[in-house]
This record gives structure tokens, C-alpha cells and sequence, in this order.
């Protein structure tokens, strides 16, 4: 029997790509994990006690193994957590080293949504016998170019995401301040801090916070935006990117993030520099008097039915 950590809920990545996979894992029998507490907490780490003696094999749309013998299967999306100058980071990197590495080393396999975060993680892992599957990841069906819609008649700039150092958003922000004529809508769990950082850099009267958008709202979202704005300087993935273009909206980028260069190139514009407010404020410009729809976007790269396959190949093979 296997048992599926269904623990994540909210809007988060994490969320979303659980809800996405475990839903479509057909053909497998198994039973789901739920408790209410947090999978990165304590009390969460302990749940593994809760695992039935039936259970041969743990799986986690997420990174977070349990205190448990059976062998765990878990999705290591980016190691974002790791980099230096975030806080907590000494807690992390011992929590990484402890409890994360010595389950993956144990099964030999681990999952990850892209290229870029198997190659860092076949750094960090440091064990050649350990497998690093890239599943992928996918996008919604909800995200397309819809109907020909005309733009609204103060264009705004999209921000989708959290406000994490490595999401670099004071550069946005400050470039934003000196386009007086641009809105900007950011959709994000962190709705307080977010109004607090707007309220700083005197957009307050420009700009709102939208949370818990279901896909159908933020899609719409997508489509009215002059562009998608986004600075990360990393990223394990980007679905903002794949949700921004797959609705035909451009996306303005910082070159350096490899995982968003990689969904982006020949989509939008990027950034050479990822703090140099000045190439921001250009590239913003740009966006809004020179508008680029996107057409010819492959978003068959990013389906949630082969991400799925793919998982419950892995899944069937132990």
C-alpha cells in the first residue's frame, strides 16, 4: 500500500502541484495522510508514527519526510532554501542535512519539476547511485488566450508570488514608482507584508492585493496585464511564466534565473541586470507602449496529466 502526504493546502506552489498530481494518479491503490499540521512543523515530522502497517512506500508532492522506517519517495521542487542571506538558514541547511538527504539517499530516488533543480540537487545530494527524476510540471487548463478582450484603459503590470528575498521584489517596486502611469495588481498569500512594502515605495494608491484567486479569476487576470513581471533571481520552476504566457501575456524577466530562461526565451523580455532599477524601468516601458501578445507558446510542455504519468511510473516501478 502506499501512502500520499495529503497534508498541503492554500495556494502555494506546493498546494497546487499536489492537488494537481494526486488527483490524477489513476491505476494506484492508495491512502492519503491528512492532519492538519503544517508538513514542515514538528508535530508534522512526527505524523510518520500515524502511517499504517499496511504502508510500503511514502510518497510527497512536497519535501518534507516523516519520522518513519518506510521508505519515502519526495519531491525536492528547488533549494531555494538553502542560498545564502535568507533567514533561518543555518535551521534549514540542518534540517536538509539531517532529515531530507539521509531519505533520499536511503530509496535512491528523488522527484523534481525541472532541469535546473535536478542538476542542483545532483550537486547537493552528492551520491551517483541516487536517481534525480525530473517530473516536471504543469499548467491548468484554465489558462488560455480566451476571448479577444481590448485592454483596460489604465494598463496594469501583473505580480504573481510571494515576498521572499530571492523574488526580488524592492527592484519592481522602486521601477515601478517612476511609471506613474501603470497599476500594478500583485496576487499573493503575503497580502499584509505586501500592502506594507507598496505603502513604502508610495504605490499604495496604484496598486491592490489580491489572495486566494481560484484559476479562473487569476487567468483573467493574466490576460488583461500589460505584461507579467518577474524579477526571482531564483527559481525552481516558475509557473507564473507557463500560466502568464500560456494566456498570451509576455513576461519580463531577470536572464539570470535559469528555470524562468528556459520557459521564457522568445516569450518576453529580459532583464540583463536583476537589481539595475534603470533596465527595469526601460523594460516596463517598453511593455506598455509597445505591446507583444504572445502567440505560439508550446503548452503542451507543461501538462499535469504527463507530469501524473510520470509520478505514478516512479511510483509503480517501487
Amino acid at each position: 500500500m502506499i501512502t500520499i502526504d495529503t497534508r498541503f493546502s492554500g495556494h502555494h506552489g506546493i498546494a497546487r502541484y499536489a492537488r494537481e498530481v494526486t488527483g490524477r494518479l489513476s491505476g494506484l491503490e492508495w491512502s492519503g495522510l491528512s492532519s492538519g499540521r503544517n508538513p514542515s512543523s514538528p508535530a508534522g515530522l512526527l505524523d510518520g508514527f500515524r502511517l499504517g502497517r499496511s504502508t510500503r512506500l511514502f510518497y510527497s508532492p512536497g519535501f518534507n519526510p516523516l519520522a518513519s522506517a518506510v521508505p519515502q519517495l519526495l519531491t525536492l521542487h528547488d533549494l531555494i532554501h538553502l542560498r545564502p542571506g535568507l533567514p533561518n538558514r543555518s535551521r534549514r541547511l540542518a534540517y536538509y542535512e539531517a532529515l531530507i538527504r539521509p531519505v533520499i539517499r536511503r530509496l535512491g530516488r528523488v522527484l523534481t519539476v525541472s532541469e535546473t533543480s535536478a542538476e542542483e540537487i545532483r550537486r547537493w545530494v552528492r551520491d551517483d547511485t541516487v536517481e534525480v527524476i525530473n517530473a516536471g510540471n504543469g499548467c491548468s487548463s484554465e489558462f488560455t488566450p480566451g476571448a479577444a478582450a481590448s485592454r483596460p484603459r489604465r494598463p496594469y503590470f501583473l505580480y504573481v508570488g510571494a515576498l521572499r528575498p530571492h523574488k526580488n521584489v524592492p527592484t519592481m517596486l522602486t521601477a515601478l514608482a517612476g511609471l506613474p502611469e501603470a497599476r500594478l495588481i500583485v496576487v499573493s498569500p503575503d497580502h499584509t507584508r505586501f500592502s506594507t512594502a507598496l505603502a513604502r515605495h508610495g504605490l499604495s494608491q496604484r496598486a491592490e492585493v489580491l489572495s486566494g484567486l481560484d484559476d479562473r479569476r487569476l487567468a483573467s487576470l493574466y490576460r488583461g496585464a500589460a505584461t507579467t513581471v518577474l524579477p526571482s533571481t531564483a527559481e525552481g520552476f516558475g509557473l507564473p511564466a507557463v500560466e502568464s504566457l500560456s494566456c498570451g501575456t509576455p513576461v519580463v524577466y531577470w536572464q539570470g534565473c535559469k528555470s524562468v530562461r528556459e520557459i521564457c526565451a522568445g516569450y518576453g523580455t529580459a532583464v540583463e541586470s536583476a537589481t539595475d532599477v534603470g533596465q527595469w524601468r526601460v523594460a516596463l516601458r517598453d511593455a506598455l507602449e509597445q505591446p507583444q501578445p504572445v502567440s505560439g507558446f508550446d503548452t503542451g510542455r507543461f501538462c499535469w496529466n504527463r507530469v501524473a504519468d510520470r509520478v505514478g511510473g516512479v511510483l509503480r516501478g517501487l
